[in-house]
């Protein structure tokens, strides 16, 4: 349809008119926790719930080179074939937003924790969130409310799987340090395999596919109904633009539909014949330039893709 080839040109433009490696002046991150906003390139700020500024950080400068060896697509699940086709996990009548209804895997996989942010399992025990949910380095703080619920989806099906405390949390430490929104993602090492009943997500990247249609299920704040009360799944398929191209830039803007509370839902592609999925990013925040939304997911990339490996490794799940 001609709308397969207009709307991946018009992101794809509305991505260089925002300058993706880095916010514009004047550019605000709207984030689950209060707001973000940039200045001039090169420097963040950031601002309190009540709107004033708070300590100026400097971010991260160094380049997110090639890891030494690190091949052009990687999968962890092993998988040594490329992903052609990008379907959709659920039919969707329009372009809208649609409630996840069925809930079945990759679904069973994705859930909320106590917080309110989305987070999904990569391990039988390994959850990946967003880091500015787990940890705020202005002030040294780890958030509470850290506990999964695995497949939540409204109050009728509030924790189908229990809900399971964490053991253990780990963020990048460049985001401790510098509060790099390139890294804003953490894993929460679970008291329980819980992965082991209701299964995991493949993740990985592939540097030859700058565009993509993904998929995108989280729990969205909607106005008057914040989605710690409300905790339904939604769902969305749209476009993504990785720009590998340039890893120097660790975000990927996409148009899915988001909010708050929508931070660290999963952004897959899916190969239905094959039955294959690969999370490629997770969703972090949205950047406004002028007055179009612009959300943008921190992109997995050689470097996050060993991060993430590298935990799993060093962190052993309880026994069964």
């Amino acid at each position: 349809m001609w709308q397969d080839h207009l709307i991946p040109r018009l992101v794809g433009s509305l991505l260089i008119l925002s300058g993706l490696i880095a916010p514009t002046n004047g550019a605000v991150l709207e984030l689950d926790r209060g707001r973000m906003t940039s200045g001039e390139v090169g420097s963040v700020h950031a601002v309190d719930s009540s709107g004033r500024l708070a300590e100026r950080r400097n971010p991260v400068t160094a380049r997110h080179l090639l890891v030494p060896g690190a091949p052009r697509f990687a999968n962890s699940g092993n998988s040594s074939a490329r992903f052609e086709a990008f379907d959709s996990e659920l039919n969707l009548r329009n372009s809208k937003t649609s409630q996840v209804d069925e809930l079945r895997f990759p679904f069973t996989a994705i859930g909320q924790i106590a917080s309110g942010c989305s987070a999904f399992l990569v391990g039988p025990c390994h959850v990946l969130t967003v880091a500015h949910c787990v940890y705020e380095p202005d002030y040294d703080f780890w958030w509470g409310g850290t506990e999964f619920h695995a497949g939540r989806n409204g109050q009728d099906n509030w924790a189908p799987n229990g809900s399971v405390p964490k053991s253990k949390a780990l963020i990048p430490e460049k985001w401790r340090k510098w509060k790099d929104f390139d890294h804003d993602f953490a894993m929460l090492i679970m008291a329980k395999r819980i992965g082991d009943e209701v299964g995991w997500l493949d993740f990985g990247y592939d540097l030859d596919q700058d565009l993509a249609k993904v998929n995108v299920a989280g729990y969205p704040a909607f106005e008057g109904d914040p989605s710690w009360v409300n905790g339904t799944m939604y769902y969305d398929f749209c476009w993504a633009q990785f720009n590998y191209r340039n890893l120097e830039n660790g975000v990927a803007n996409h148009n899915c539909e988001t909010m708050g509370g929508s931070s660290g839902s999963p952004l897959w592609v899916y190969d239905k014949i094959n039955d294959r999925r690969e999370v490629r990013a997770l969703h972090s925040h949205a950047s406004k330039f002028k007055s179009v939304d612009l959300p943008a997911a921190v992109k997995f990339r050689p470097d996050v893709y060993q991060t993430i490996n590298k935990w799993k490794a060093e962190n052993e799940c309880p026994d069964a």
